[in-house]
């Protein structure tokens, strides 16, 4: 099970997850981390929310959620 996280400064540009995650500044290639999103378009990656809890992020438009610790860590497509 994942853990908390205080997660600010998200954003998306170019395929590239930008997050601060607990004071540390993380980049995730999202094509790399799920199918979904490799095959989403540029906005449908960037229409993204944060749990209130900083447990992990959820992509409405393609139907993905992935934990905070799983982005920090790198995921297998």
């Amino acid at each position: 099970m994942g853990s908390e996280h205080l997660v600010k400064d998200v954003s998306v540009q170019d395929g590239i997850l930008s997050m601060r995650v607990d004071g540390v500044l993380h980049e995730v290639d999202l094509r790399k981390t799920s199918r979904r999103l490799a095959n989403a378009t540029s906005s449908q990656c960037a229409n993204l929310r944060v749990s209130s809890d900083g447990y992990g992020i959820h992509w409405p438009d393609v139907d993905e959620d992935i934990t905070i610790d799983e982005l920090i860590r790198g995921v297998s497509v």
